[in-house]
């Protein structure tokens, strides 16, 4: 029947719930109305269970924390807080209290129950209330408060409905999820009430790659029994033996610094940051993270020496091309620290290579003929006059000697705002969800682009003075996908009136806003950050601004795209740009394409608003 739940139909047969599981797998996931479930019979030898008081109960053998508290109607965490021996396993034979529930939900009682009568982690829908008001109420986030309450939310919320809210420890509300196509593990993370850390920790199976059909642990409750202390620590010996420092992979112990992993796996920090972008936040001990690029893995330096026995780069630069624009002076001054920077880090990184800062560029290109070396004249060309497309910073050629001849590729190691856009559609268009774009005049050319790649998307044009009808977007919104909604203006009164009414309208639909160029955010000083993390904003970079924040972004980006072109000329040559070959330089990735003789870098990543951070990488793509 429509409302019915598993929980419920188990009290309505005095089964219990992980009977109804093992006879109808599917119904741990969802059930439907009309559906047909399989419901055990009782046996007559059932064991009868002994009580010392009304409120007491007795473990059997193959019974679970979870099967217990569901059938109770109670969560894990009343559980254990009332029978804090089980914390650490459960065993057949132990005498449990059961905390009596004094609510109930039943419509029939005479007395009218209020939140002040409820548990901490439970409250009582009143006239008026939504569900993003009860999730600022509680301090949570609104899908927080949406999942711990999935099975029992209607379109819309009842009067007297009672919620379940902070307290309820969701991530033990099943013990294993078969991964469907579309989900990340950001949103599983939230879903379950787990970090992405923990996650990967239960199964490393999902360090690299998500993948569809998997079954992912979401508890570390056994199976049947809780293990026994010894068990427990038998199976940890055995884990941290499985992700020691000489694998690819390894898990954070407690207590571990950034300096002491990287001694243990021989690398700089510097390096351990390149691959592991994320530790630029924070170290969390059970994270699960990466020791070995696999582009360099099991190459040595005597290995590279071999195939590379001297090579020799020269940067071509010289300040007087810019000195005439003062204006520009100090980004030149920025950008020029960060390109002696890369190379005076890559010097010490790369003992076979010679760097020399030259500015005779027409010389340095007549030796290349002469020379038995491998030699490289690379030049950045920076355009200072940039405005919003910071990609024109990553502007290089490099020159180069192939069967005696020179030949020059032209580099541009970011993507452009376009290639930005079009990635960021192309990620919404493979959510499948229903995606709406606000745009006023200026951003009008962008349109053609947008309905070529979502040709469904619903339009809603703002007038000259940046508003809208609120209706208009009302109407667009869709009750059963996830709504995207596209924000096309730099106006912080666009933007105010917009996440306004998406912030009243989330607990009746599923909202996320995307911007398709960080550039239109508005600054924080003018519009509070809280709705861009409650509605997880989303929005595309050409790089990662978490490392070497604190410098400007024209010292970031010749530092990032000079590191990295080191890196590939030291690895494989000009082929690592024709090849399609990607690198992580600190946490940006580059991934070239190759035509006429111009490498160009595609890699694009997406960040989002959360409640942790203002830039948490979703992924590059």
């Amino acid at each position: 029947m429509k409302g019915e739940t598993v929980y419920r139909i188990s009290l309505k047969y005095n089964v219990s719930i992980a009977d109804i599981y093992e006879l109808n797998p599917e119904s741990k996931y969802i059930i439907k109305a009309g559906e047909i479930l399989l419901i055990p019979q009782k046996k007559s030898s059932e064991k009868t269970v002994v009580k010392k008081s009304p409120d007491d109960y007795v473990v059997t053998r193959g019974e679970t924390k979870f099967g217990i508290s569901k059938a109770y109607g109670i969560s894990i965490s009343e559980l254990e807080r009332a029978n804090p021996f089980i914390k650490k396993g459960l065993q057949a034979g132990h005498i449990l209290q059961i905390p009596i529930k004094t609510v109930s939900n039943n419509k029939s009682s005479g007395t009218r129950k209020t939140t002040s009568d409820l548990p901490s982690n439970k409250h009582i829908v009143s006239k008026g209330e939504t569900l993003w008001g009860i999730s600022q109420k509680y301090n949570m986030k609104l899908d927080d408060l949406i999942a711990l309450n999935e099975e029992n939310l209607g379109r819309f919320l009842q009067i007297g409905q009672i919620l379940l809210v902070e307290g309820n420890d969701l991530s033990k509300s099943s013990e294993t999820y078969t991964v469907k196509k579309g989900d990340t593990k950001y949103e599983l993370s939230k879903k379950f009430n787990l970090s992405i850390a923990e996650l990967e920790r239960l199964n490393p199976q999902i360090v690299d790659l998500l993948r569809t059909g998997t079954v992912i642990k979401l508890n570390d409750y056994e199976d049947d029994l809780a293990m026994s202390d010894k068990d427990m620590k038998s199976d940890t010996a055995n884990f941290e033996s499985k992700t020691d420092v000489t694998s690819d992979y390894y898990v954070i112990k407690p207590k571990e610094t950034l300096y002491s992993i990287s001694k243990k796996a021989g690398i700089t920090i510097d390096e351990l940051l390149a691959l592991n972008p994320k530790l630029n936040e924070s170290v969390l001990a059970g994270d699960s993270i990466r020791l070995r690029s696999p582009l360099t893995k099991n190459t040595t330096e005597e290995s590279v020496d071999k195939i590379n026995p001297k090579m020799k780069t020269n940067i071509i630069w010289s300040n007087s091309l810019f000195d005439n624009n003062l204006n520009e002076q100090q980004k030149v001054n920025d950008f020029y620290n960060g390109l002696i920077r890369a190379v005076n880090d890559s010097k010490t990184k790369y003992s076979n290579i010679v760097f020399e800062l030259k500015d005779d560029e027409q010389k340095l290109n007549e030796k290349l003929i002469e020379t038995n070396l491998s030699t490289y004249n690379l030049k950045p060309i920076p355009d200072f006059n940039y405005e919003d497309d910071i990609s024109k910073l990553s502007t290089l050629t490099l020159n180069y000697k192939n069967a005696n001849q020179t030949e020059t590729l032209s580099i541009k190691a970011l993507p452009s705002i376009e290639d930005m856009r079009d990635k960021m559609l192309e990620y919404l268009k493979s959510k499948n969800g229903k995606v709406i774009c606000l745009y006023g005049k200026t951003f009008s050319s962008n349109i053609e682009s947008i309905e070529k790649v979502l040709p469904n998307v619903e339009l809603i044009k703002l007038n000259r003075n940046g508003n809208f009808k609120l209706k208009d977007l009302e109407d667009t919104l869709d009750p059963d996908r996830k709504n995207y909604v596209i924000i096309e203006s730099f106006r912080t009164g666009v933007f105010l009136n917009s996440t306004s009414f998406l912030l009243r309208k989330s607990s009746e639909f599923d909202i996320q806003l995307v911007v398709l160029n960080a550039e239109n955010i508005p600054d924080s000083s003018t519009i509070s950050y809280n709705r861009f993390k409650i509605l997880n904003l989303i929005y595309p970079l050409p790089f990662n601004p978490n490392y070497l924040k604190d410098n400007s972004s024209h010292h970031q980006i010749a530092y990032l795209i000079i590191s990295d072109i080191f890196q590939r000329l030291n690895n494989s040559g000009v082929s690592s740009f024709k090849n399609r070959t990607s690198t992580t330089s600190f946490g940006t990735t580059f991934t070239y394409t190759f035509k006429d003789k111009l490498a160009e870098n595609k890699a694009v990543s997406i960040y989002m608003f959360n409640d942790k951070s203002n830039m948490s990488l979703v992924g590059t793509y």
